[in-house]
């Protein structure tokens, strides 16, 4: 058993009380003490205090000294917040150290009731009504059941030392504050049991807390899938909400599965506000590929099949310039951590139609389709053939062959390879780069075409991911989207001389990619 003994009068009546419930129970008893060096020569002797009673009474001590001013300073939160933050972090590392099951705590009736105040002025949720609790997950607080004017005549009628923190007496601090202004207030004016009451009420706000969480555990597992956890190369911790289910819930429950989804993205829930909750909500009534920001680097996207709430990454920034391929050779791009390598195959013993890569980042293309600008495209070739009628316009409605436009006229692609048989003239450079206007990537053996903005329509791409894809581009025909498709007109064949292999390789850059 862990307990944090600071060398207050509640923490030391915390350690009689616990000294005295251990003979009954046989436990062990860990003190941890942490000195905030904010207090120099009275933060020592507090420290040195609390290592002699314990020395006193064999209890094993572990003290810590940490520069709380530093690490507010570092990390930007005032120094209470930063005094909490590095006690909680020495309690669980000697917990983790010692092996610790418990962390106990001297919070009484008066600190919690200042905790819902303060939560109150703040902004707070369900959870944040009902106060601290007296268990909560490893943290046992067994004084919140008793007042500070119940611990003084504690430590009063057993003659109990304990040192005094004059920093506690000034008003510098919010809770300092409180506990010398607001609260006597509240005794003198409204009623005299009013931590009392405040923390009756609280009761029975845990309590209501306690059933609503396990009306949200049910409805979050109908509603929250993680896609992260199914698709774990994207990175990190990614919740869909699915649109049909969440809409059957209660606004509350509905407000509670956000809250809970955005928190566990970004592992605190600290300045999530009614704001943000209102903003995701109305996420579900707009259109795909809509976006909003979040705290702490999140985003909220509308996706087809709801909302999903993920960390911004490097996918979301702009995206790139061409960057022309090395053939053969190795071409990387350092901001995303991306390196693509390409080989040239020449052996037929390297390669046949029935040792095609199935890998979603590797691909073989023919080479001496994509390297001339001699290859048949379906539009220059009607051009010259002269004969519009043989051209079978597909439906201009908005379907998947939308854009393209066939013919069974068009040159097989086979035939024309097998004719062509010259792979040396090399005219048009291939690069890596994101989507450019006029885009398109063939999709049928006859030379059809589709636009590539219809093909990520078509295959319910989020719009917010589409400038981020890579493409591997000749001019502005697309041959491959990695994690996605290549275009028809460069597979190989029995009739296929030379493989260009493409394999696009991801070394801790955030890249959108997909695994499948």
């Amino acid at each position: 058993m862990i307990v944090g003994v600071s060398g207050g009068v509640d923490s030391v009546c915390l350690f009689f009380v616990l000294l005295e419930l251990q003979k009954e129970y046989s436990f062990e008893m860990i003190v941890v003490h942490v000195n905030h060096q904010l207090r120099a020569q009275a933060a020592d002797e507090d420290e040195q205090f609390v290592e002699m009673l314990c020395k006193e009474h064999r209890v094993l001590c572990v003290s810590r000294q940490i520069d709380v001013r530093k690490v507010a300073e570092k990390s930007g939160c005032s120094l209470e917040e930063a005094g909490r933050n590095v006690r909680r972090s020495a309690f669980a590392q000697v917990r983790q150290e010692y092996g610790g099951t418990k962390v106990v705590m001297a919070h009484h009736k008066n600190d919690n009731a200042e905790t819902l105040l303060m939560n109150l002025a703040r902004g707070t949720g369900l959870r944040g009504m009902g106060g601290m609790s007296p268990v909560r997950g490893s943290v046992i607080r067994p004084l919140l059941c008793v007042e500070r004017r119940e611990i003084m005549e504690y430590a009063r009628s057993r003659l109990i030392a304990y040192r005094t923190d004059e920093s506690n007496i000034s008003d510098d601090y919010t809770r300092n504050r409180v506990r010398n202004h607001v609260l006597p207030f509240f005794e003198e004016h409204v009623n005299r049991q009013s931590v009392e009451h405040i923390n009756a009420a609280m009761s029975q706000m845990r309590e209501i807390q306690r059933y609503m969480e396990d009306q949200v555990n049910l409805a979050f597992a109908q509603c929250v899938a993680d896609r992260g956890a199914e698709n774990p190369g994207k990175g990190g911790m990614e919740l869909l909400i699915r649109k049909s289910e969440y809409e059957k819930q209660a606004e509350v429950i509905g407000r509670m599965i956000l809250i809970r989804c955005i928190s566990q993205v970004a592992q605190k829930e600290r300045d999530i506000t009614r704001i943000h909750i209102r903003a995701v909500r109305e996420l579900f009534d707009r259109q795909v590929g809509r976006s909003l920001d979040l705290p702490y680097g999140l985003l909220a996207v509308r996706d087809y099949e709801g909302v999903v709430i993920r960390r911004r990454s490097a996918r979301s920034e702009p995206g790139i310039e061409p960057v022309e391929l090395q053939i053969p050779g190795v071409t990387t791009i350092p901001d995303l951590g991306v390196t693509i390598n390409c080989t040239i195959l020449e052996n037929r013993e390297d390669f046949s139609v029935n040792q095609i890569p199935q890998k979603t980042y590797t691909k073989w293309f023919d080479y001496d389709i994509m390297s001339t600008s001699e290859a048949p495209c379906s539009h220059e070739w009607r051009k010259a053939k002269g004969d519009h009628d043989s051209c079978k316009a597909a439906s201009s409605t908005e379907s998947a062959n939308h854009d393209i436009m066939s013919t069974s006229e068009a040159p097989c692609l086979h035939e024309w390879r097998k004719a062509k048989g010259d792979h040396d003239i090399i005219k048009d450079k291939l690069t890596v780069r994101t989507r450019q206007t006029g885009d398109y990537i063939s999709i049928d053996k006859n030379g059809g075409t589709q636009k590539l903005k219809s093909y990520f329509i078509n295959n319910k791409i989020p719009g917010e991911v589409r400038d981020t894809l890579l493409l591997i581009a000749q001019n502005n025909q697309i041959h491959w989207i990695p994690g996605y498709r290549m275009g028809i007109d460069c597979q190989i064949n029995e009739y296929t001389k030379k493989v260009l292999q493409i394999k696009v390789e991801q070394d801790g850059g955030n890249w959108y990619g997909r695994d499948n």
